[in-house]
């Protein structure tokens, strides 16, 4: 018998549904749409968010920085379709949506600050159409504030923000600026999601 059909027999032997490993899948809802295979740490998750108000976490690239951050908005989000069967389902008692504010560098490459600067602002007037806009908030600062403003008022609820980024593209775009030196190096690609 081949290797495939050992692991078929031993599959269907051990009554478990056959799941592929979600290589290069990085998104909560894309593995857990597409019974890709997942190792439940939502019970670690849920703790994390009892416990705690602001992290920030560190992590090489390639570390699951993108499915820890993608977890953590569709919790925020409500979405219990997809914890079914998971530890956070039986955890959690109320599911409550939050304003979710997430912004995510990841997409696309930044040679210069103008590129930086589209970003932010594609990423803001997304929120904006959600949340509104005030024709007083010019700046990016401004405009946040005034999306988590309206974004509470709207809901009621306390917003939950998530930012994940890679350092590349600071380090690109802001190259001569000494703490970017320092923590960049060469632009190496290490990851910090917020």
């Amino acid at each position: 018998m081949d290797r495939e059909g050992r692991q078929r027999r031993h599959t269907e032997a051990m009554g478990q549904e056959r799941r592929l490993y979600p290589i290069g899948v990085q998104t909560f809802e894309k593995i857990r749409s597409g019974s890709y295979l997942y190792i439940d740490k939502t019970e670690l998750i849920h703790e994390l968010i009892m416990n705690g108000t602001v992290y920030f976490l560190s992590r090489p690239r390639r570390f699951g920085k993108s499915l820890l951050v993608t977890t953590l908005e569709a919790y925020f989000s409500g979405r219990r379709d997809l914890f079914l069967g998971l530890a956070m389902e039986r955890l959690e008692e109320e599911w409550a949506e939050y304003p979710v504010l997430h912004f995510d560098f990841s997409g696309t490459k930044y040679f210069s600050e103008a590129d930086l600067d589209e970003q932010l602002d594609l990423m803001l007037s997304r929120m904006e159409r959600v949340y509104g806009s005030d024709s007083g908030e010019v700046s990016y600062a401004g405009r946040l504030s005034g999306i988590i403003r309206r974004a509470y008022v709207k809901t009621g609820r306390p917003r939950s923000c998530s930012w994940w980024t890679s350092t590349t593209p600071l380090c690109w775009t802001a190259p001569e600026t000494p703490v970017f030196r320092r923590s960049c190096g060469t632009g190496s690609g290490a990851s910090t999601a917020w």
